[in-house]
């Protein structure tokens, strides 16, 4: 059971990075430039963000493998569940630094504020990584399965 959670930590953590790099190459085609990042003023929110999607996509995977190859959950149900989780669990994480700077001291209600900081940009979020997630999250169900078969035995061939 280890040696799964294990493979599965480290697939759905190089399909995270792959997935950053996605989402990187999409900010870079709306912005025109590769260089936006350069020109933002919420770097450390996004750095955040990023390391949650290294810690979440970590732990998460230990979980699909654990769903997709012992309790046989649909590979690429499961795979696309847990892009979508690492995706909102980062967002929301790296959203939080943003509100704690500037949202919780506004002279604006605590629900706007809770709103514009948080909510925003979990959905906006979701919304352009919509189609991505959905074909890494196919694409991490089917590799785990793949990488993870169990024989009858119960010796996992690789």
């Amino acid at each position: 059971m280890r040696n799964i959670s294990f493979i599965g930590a480290i697939y759905t953590f190089l399909f995270a990075c792959l997935g950053v790099i996605i989402a990187y190459l999409i900010f870079s085609a709306m912005a025109g430039t590769l260089l936006w990042i350069l020109r933002i003023s919420f770097l450390p929110s996004i750095l955040i963000g990023i390391l949650f999607v290294m810690i979440s996509s970590f732990h998460l995977g230990k979980l699909s493998a654990y769903f997709i190859v012992i309790k046989r959950i649909n590979s690429i149900l499961f795979g696309i569940l847990t892009t979508f989780l690492v995706v909102i669990i980062s967002t929301f994480f790296g959203s939080l630094l943003m509100f704690f700077q500037e949202g919780i001291f506004s002279n604006r209600s605590l629900c706007y504020e809770i709103n514009s900081y948080i909510f925003n940009p979990i959905i906006a979020i979701f919304i352009f990584g919509l189609i991505p997630n959905i074909i890494l999250g196919i694409f991490l169900g089917l590799k785990l399965k793949k990488k993870l078969t169990i024989s009858p035995v119960g010796t996992m061939i690789s």
